[in-house]
Formats: structure tokens, C-alpha cells, sequence
């Protein structure tokens, strides 16, 4: 079944990787500069985005694709799953072979400060990340040198999607987003430790925040803005104060700019028609930049992008290193020759990637759930019988 696709919302998942992609390099390179120096909001933002278009599709197919079906739930693992595993199970498998000479690189370039370590144990370690369950352990959420920690998060909310979302149904989205921002408060202030592993918590330290506990309150932030946004739709008096209720999460679990942000992507979502009465220009033009063909061009290219660019960005690094011009330029410069030449390599081999192994991944997943969708249609007909 075809859904209706919200362009602003794909385009800005491509600058957002587009983002991550240049705070790296502006880490790995010394340069300092607003939004650049904090990569992790980005990650916020596809955070709440990725709430937003699972309860959008989600609602979009409620009519053939009842929420308390089974069916309705093996279906959405099926497509989630064939969206995320394939690419990542081959960059993951190139992590993991050629893993000594990425560690090496990286501890180079970065004059041995490297955040990802390679796991104790490096055949649970491999079967722990081919499992997607590396996440809920500490000391293998970041062994790889792929930001894969925020897949692991990922994996874990779609798991828990179709729950979350009969939950909401059934409670209101007040209700769940209370429980949903007191969750993640509690786990990230009280419970666990977050970057700093000298310091843990009560029940210890993530390197990164890949548990869902910790940033739960993220994705509930994108559901109900995805359930305001129907309302809006519907022409129902409590979209405002649904939003209302979005915005009042995100100021309990978000830093001000990743607020911000989804303060403007909120307006963009639920004016379908980008006039509005006050910022009209400001909220049209932007609308119009997010669904232009460049945005969508990142936005295609925006997973390969965010998984694969620090393979690339530490190699080509250590390569610019051994000119004497780079070694002893200013960080600004070296921030931007490595991002071009970075951009050079990643132009060919994310469209490599896009082609060769994301879109036939979502072939095959939207050919097994019609599959299934089909089987379930026909069984009833076949046991009468």
C-alpha cells in the first residue's frame, strides 16, 4: 500500500547526515564552530524523525493494516528490518575484517584519542552486533569503527514500536509522553552514565547512548507530533494542544537547538499547505528547500552516508597527514580539505551503496510483507475449504 510521503521530513534527514558527517570532521580536524561541534544533535533529530514516519506510515496503513494484528506487526519488522540490515551487515562485516587497520588509522589521525574500542571477546562481540543486541551492553555498544550504536538504538525502538503505539492509542498521547520523558530522565541522570566511563552511574556507563531507556523520549517526541499532525489533518481541536504536549517533551529530554528544531519541523508538519499567518515566506521557503531535488538527493543517500563516512573520513585523513602543507595547517583548512576530499570519495561509493544494496533491501522487504500479507488473505479461504 502506498503512504504519502512528507519530502521536508526526508530532505532533512539528508542534511542531518550531512551534519554528523562535518561534525566529525571538524572534531577530527580541531575546528570549532556552532552546531558542528555537537554531531550527537543531529542524531537527536533522527531520532525524533524516526518516531514521526513510524506512527505517519503506521497510521497511514491502519485501514488494511489493522494495529492489533500480528500480521500488522510481523509486517513492519519485516520492512524495518530489510531497510536497516543489509547495508549495515556489509559495512559491519568490513568493520569487523579489516577492523585492526581502522584502529589504526583512527588512532593516527586522531593522535590516539579514539572512542570506539575493539571488544574483549571478539567472537560474542561479532555475534552481538550481527544480532543487533550490541546496545544493551556497555562494553560493546561502540567497538566498531562505524557509528553503528545508534542502529542498535534504532533496532531496539522498532522493536517496541507497535507496543508503543497501542500504548499511545490507549492512553493519550499526555499520558505516554509523561511516562516517556520520565523514563528517560531517570535513566540518563540517576541510572546510567552517558560518554563519561569514569564516572558510572548507579547501574554503570555507556560510552554511547545506545539503550532505549535513554533516549525513548526522543522517539515519543516524533510519535506524537506524527499523531498531531493527523489531527491537523482531520481539522481536530486538540492537534494544538497535541503539539503542544511534543514540544513540552522535547523541552524535558532535548537540548534548546534539537527544541528548536523540532519547534520548526512541527510548524512544517502541521501546516499542509506551508501557509501560515505569520512567517508565511520564511516557513514556505524552507518547506520548498527540504523537498528540493538537491535535499532528496541527501536524503537517498543519507543512511550510506551516516554509517559509512567515518570509514572514509579517517583513511583519507591519515593520507592528507603525510603532506608536510596539511600536517601544519590551521584546523579550519584542514577541516576543509578533508571534508572536500572526503566528499569526492563519498559521492560515488553512497550511491554505490544506495543502488547496489539499500533499494534492492527495500525491494525485498516490501516483496515479503505483501508476501505475507497475501498468505494471511489466502489461509482462511484454503481451511474452509
Amino acid at each position: 500500500m502506498a503512504t504519502s510521503r512528507l519530502d521536508f521530513l526526508d530532505g532533512f534527514r539528508g542534511w542531518l547526515a550531512v551534519w554528523v558527517f562535518l561534525g566529525h570532521a571538524a572534531s577530527a580536524t580541531m575546528f570549532r564552530a556552532p552546531l558542528l561541534d555537537a554531531p550527537a544533535k543531529a542524531v537527536d533529530l533522527f531520532m525524533i524523525i524516526s518516531g514521526f514516519l513510524m506512527m505517519h506510515h503506521y497510521r497511514e496503513r491502519q485501514a488494511n493494516q489493522p494495529w492489533e494484528s500480528p500480521a500488522t506487526w510481523r509486517n513492519f519488522w519485516l520492512r524495518r528490518f530489510f531497510r536497516i540490515a543489509p547495508l549495515y551487515y556489509l559495512l559491519l562485516t568490513v568493520s569487523i575484517v579489516f577492523g585492526g587497520t581502522f584502529y589504526s588509522l583512527m588512532s593516527e589521525f586522531l593522535r590516539g584519542h579514539v572512542s570506539a574500542q575493539p571488544g574483549g571477546a571478539p567472537v560474542a562481540d561479532a555475534i552481538l552486533h550481527y544480532s543487533f543486541l550490541f546496545g544493551l551492553f556497555p562494553g560493546h555498544c561502540a567497538t566498531m569503527p562505524i557509528p553503528d550504536w545508534s542502529i542498535a538504538l534504532e533496532m531496539q525502538f522498532y522493536a517496541l514500536f507497535p507496543f508503543l503505539a497501542l500504548a499511545m492509542r490507549r492512553f493519550g498521547p499526555l499520558a505516554t509522553g509523561l511516562t516517556a520523558a520520565l523514563v528517560t530522565v531517570i535513566s540518563s541522570r540517576f541510572l546510567w552514565q552517558v560518554y563519561d566511563t569514569e564516572h558510572p552511574k548507579l547501574l554503570g556507563s555507556f560510552v554511547q547512548p545506545s539503550l532505549i531507556v535513554l533516549k525513548i523520549g526522543l522517539f515519543f517526541v516524533g510519535m506524537i507530533g506524527a499523531e498531531a499532525m493527523a489531527l491537523s489533518k482531520r481539522g481536530h481541536p486538540a492537534a494544538a494542544w497535541t503539539g503542544i504536549v511534543a514540544l513540552l517533551l522535547a523541552a524535558a529530554v532535548a537540548s534548546k537547538v534539537v527544541l528548536a528544531v523540532t519547534a520548526i519541523l512541527l510548524i512544517l508538519a502541521l501546516s499542509s499547505t506551508g501557509r501560515l499567518a505569520a512567517g508565511e515566506k520564511f516557513f514556505a521557503g524552507l518547506r520548498h528547500f527540504l523537498g528540493s531535488r538537491f535535499s532528496g538527493f541527501l536524503a537517498a543517500r543519507s543512511y550510506s552516508l551516516y554509517l559509512s563516512h567515518t570509514l572514509v573520513l579517517f583513511a583519507v585523513g591519515v593520507w592528507l597527514d603525510r603532506w608536510p602543507w596539511f600536517a601544519a595547517a590551521a584546523p579550519f583548512p584542514r577541516f576543509a580539505v578533508l571534508s572536500a576530499a572526503c566528499t569526492a570519495i563519498l559521492l560515488p561509493v553512497t550511491w554505490l551503496l544506495f543502488v547496489g544494496v539499500e533499494a534492492p533491501g527495500i525491494e525485498w522487504g516490501r516483496r515479503w510483507s505483501r508476501a505475507r500479507a497475501a498468505l494471511n488473505v489466502e489461509l482462511p479461504a484454503v481451511a474452509s475449504s
